[in-house]
């Protein structure tokens, strides 16, 4: 699941990825999410 590629990649290195979250009547409606390539100022496609 989508989810707990997201926590694994977090809990491995959490300065490579940011996460973003939209929620609507505390349901989860959009999410997003940016994997930083090391040791470039580039996001990976």
């Amino acid at each position: 699941m989508i989810g707990d590629d997201l926590a694994g990649r977090v809990a491995a290195a959490p300065d490579d990825i940011t996460v973003l979250v939209a929620e609507a009547d505390g349901e989860l409606v959009s999410a997003a999410w940016r994997v930083f390539r090391t040791g470039t100022e580039f996001a990976a496609p």
